[in-house]
C-alpha cells in the first residue's frame, strides 16, 4: 500500500518519500542537495555550521554526496524539491475523528480531486487543531512517484518543499529577524495557515541570498 512509502513527519513541515530501511533508534546526520538546470549545491552540518560544497554539471548526484561524506550509509539526504510539483488540499474533520475516519477521508479525496490512480502518488498529511473551535484541520500534500523515484539516491532520502526550505534557512541565517515575508526567485512569500501566500513585491529576508545555498542548507536544517 501507498502508506508502506511514506514516512510521518513529526514537524509542521512536510515530507514525501518511500521509506525502506530506515532505524527509529539511530538519528542520521542529514545532507542538504539542491540543484539547478547548471550545478548543484550541497550543505553538510557540522558542529552546528554548515559547509557547502558547490558542483556544476553535468555531474552525479549520488558521486557528490559520496565525495562530500563518504559513505552515505548512515546519512539522511533531503531535496528540496518546487512548490508546483506538490499537490495540496485541505479539509476540515470533528476533533472527535479518529486516525481510520481521517485516512478514509484523505483516501475519499484523493481519488475524487487527482486526475491519476493512488498507485501513481506518494502522499503525506498534516493534522493541525483549531484554536477555539471542535475541528481540526487536515492538510493533505501529494507528489507523482514518477517524478520523486528518480530523485531517490538512498533509502533514506527525503523530498521537502523548497520553500519550507528556505524559510527554515533564512531563520537560522537571521536568527534575530521577526519577519515573516521571504524573497524567494523573485517572489516575496508569506505563509498563512501553510499555504503559501505569493506577491511580485521584492522584500522580505533573502533578497541578497542565492536560492540554491538557502534551499540546501533549510534541506539539511529539516527536522
Amino acid at each position: 500500500t501507498l502508506i508502506l512509502s511514506i514516512k510521518r513527519n513529526k514537524s509542521k513541515f512536510m515530507s514525501l518519500f518511500p521509506r525502506l530501511n530506515t532505524s527509529k533508534s539511530i538519528k542520521k546526520q542529514q545532507i542538504g542537495l539542491s540543484e539547478d538546470d547548471s550545478r548543484y549545491c550541497l550543505v553538510h552540518l557540522q558542529a552546528e555550521m554548515p559547509t557547502v560544497l558547490w558542483q556544476e554539471k553535468p555531474y552525479s548526484a549520488e558521486l557528490l554526496c559520496q565525495q562530500a561524506v563518504g559513505n552515505l550509509k548512515n546519512f539522511t539526504i533531503i531535496r528540496p524539491i518546487p512548490h508546483h510539483y506538490i499537490w495540496r488540499k485541505s479539509l476540515f474533520l470533528a476533533k472527535q475523528a479518529n486516525q481510520d475516519i481521517i485516512y478514509r477521508q484523505i483516501i475519499q479525496v484523493l481519488k475524487q480531486e487527482l486526475p491519476i490512480a493512488l498507485e501513481e502518488i506518494y502522499f503525506d498529511y498534516l493534522i493541525e487543531p483549531i484554536t477555539e473551535s471542535d475541528s481540526v484541520r487536515i492538510v493533505i500534500y501529494a507528489l507523482r512517484k514518477n517524478f520523486a523515484q528518480p530523485l531517490m539516491l538512498n533509502t533514506s532520502t527525503i523530498l521537502d518543499c523548497e520553500l519550507h526550505c528556505a524559510q527554515r534557512a533564512l531563520h537560522f541565517l537571521y536568527p534575530e529577524s521577526t519577519e515573516n515575508q521571504y524573497h524567494f526567485r523573485g517572489k516575496t512569500v508569506q505563509f498563512k495557515a501553510h499555504e503559501p501566500i505569493f506577491s511580485d513585491i521584492s522584500q522580505g529576508l533573502g533578497v541578497n541570498d542565492d536560492p540554491l545555498y538557502l534551499t540546501a542548507l533549510g534541506a539539511a536544517l529539516w527536522s
